[in-house]
């Protein structure tokens, strides 16, 4: 047996265009290597004519894994083949396709077999307790907010970050409400929207009260509004409710009908408000 098997579909990061998918196989320590052949993302099915995966690690005294980076701007279909030093291939007969979804998310389209057997993630991870520098530069970077958890833990971030210099937050505070507005419509939650309406809010009044603020009042005073309304505390109290909402990170489970009662409350609430 020399034919390599699908270990891993990753989404490792949201650019601008595209979403970088990291590849994984598990192949016999027997084979000199595996090719990715496929279509679309740079991919090719004529042998020696597409993507050469890296030799990560040796697993086991069987078995090494292999890996490599797709740049997802659409779709693509692939699929693994080991080789030798002879030129010889092996190659497992499905094919699987992942696609780019308007998020930036992905979706693996394949046997239901093969989705339980391999290590497949939608969204690129998480950095939770990012630096405002860090945050500020993924914001500047994806200026549509695609990556919607990332962009909205870094806002909270940057936002708390220039709470003293107000004045700063109003080049990109307009914008960074506009896109955590339109993700948060995407999301059929209530508890993504009990957990981010309140922080929308308080984005809302900090750009208010800067538009209205005389340039020649104190520059003290706008801070020291936004700290006797907690503004900062509350921020950071909305980030850890993020950060363990099974909404928003995929590594805390959450069963199909807790799921479907979140999504049908959201539709009860929304038909309330009618």
């Amino acid at each position: 047996m020399k034919e390599p098997y699908l270990a891993s579909v990753q989404n490792i990061d949201i650019e601008f265009g595209y979403t970088l998918v990291l590849i994984k196989y598990l192949a016999p320590n027997s084979v000199s290597g595996v090719e990715l052949m496929g279509v679309d993302a740079g991919l090719s099915w004529l042998p020696n004519k597409s993507l050469r995966l890296k030799k990560e690690k040796q697993v086991d005294d069987e078995w090494s894994m292999y890996s490599g980076t797709l740049q997802l701007k659409d779709s693509c279909e692939f699929r693994g083949r080991s080789f030798d030093a002879d030129g010889e291939y092996w190659e497992i007969g499905e094919n699987h396709k992942v696609l780019k979804q308007d998020d930036g998310s992905i979706k693996l389209v394949t046997l239901e077999e093969v989705k339980k057997t391999i290590d497949y993630r939608k969204y690129p991870p998480v950095e939770w307790i990012p630096s405002v520098d860090s945050a500020e530069g993924r914001i500047r970077k994806d200026r549509k907010g695609k990556n919607s958890t990332q962009y909205l833990v870094d806002s909270i971030i940057y936002v708390h970050g220039w709470l003293e210099k107000p004045k700063v937050l109003l080049l990109l505070l307009p914008t960074i409400l506009r896109n955590n507005r339109r993700n948060l419509r995407r999301i059929d939650s209530a508890i993504a929207d009990s957990i981010v309406l309140p922080l929308l809010k308080i984005f809302y009044e900090i750009i208010m009260e800067i538009r209205i603020t005389d340039e020649t009042q104190d520059p003290r005073l706008l801070p020291g509004t936004f700290a006797k309304r907690k503004y900062g505390e509350t921020m950071l109290e909305i980030l850890d409710k993020i950060s363990t909402s099974p909404i928003f990170n995929p590594d805390i489970e959450m069963t199909e009908d807790e799921r479907f009662l979140d999504t049908f409350k959201r539709m009860k609430l929304l038909f309330t408000l009618i």
